[in-house]
């Protein structure tokens, strides 16, 4: 979220922010997604969730990554430079909805649990 910031910071201005800042929250969101299934127990959870709930799971994964990936990927290709934190800001505003969603899993999880 604060990378503009940062690169801001060391001058970096215009389209080169715009696509310094997508690249590294790109790279950042596959690196989080690739170390997450390298582990086989969020492997089967991911498996064991898209089976139980196959319509949150197309909902986390293609309404909610889809929004997050292609206005990152469009700055990148400088399509319309004009828009590039327009496109920067809905990428990080879906990627908070996306926090606030896995949050939400997590404590429904929690609380579905029988008390001890």
């Amino acid at each position: 979220a604060l990378l503009p910031v940062v690169l801001g910071s060391f001058g970096v201005t215009g389209h080169r922010l715009w696509f310094s800042s997508s690249l590294l929250f790109l790279a950042l969101i596959w690196a989080v997604i690739a170390l997450s299934l390298r582990r086989p127990e969020n492997r089967a959870l991911t498996a064991q969730q898209a089976r139980s709930s196959p319509v949150m799971a197309a909902f986390f994964w293609i309404l909610l990554e889809i929004p997050i990936q292609l206005p990152l990927l469009l700055v990148l290709l400088g399509l319309w430079p004009q828009q590039d934190m327009a496109l920067y800001t809905t990428s990080l505003v879906f990627n908070l909805f996306q926090a606030a969603y896995v949050l939400a899993q997590l404590v429904h999880a929690e609380m579905s649990l029988p008390s001890v």
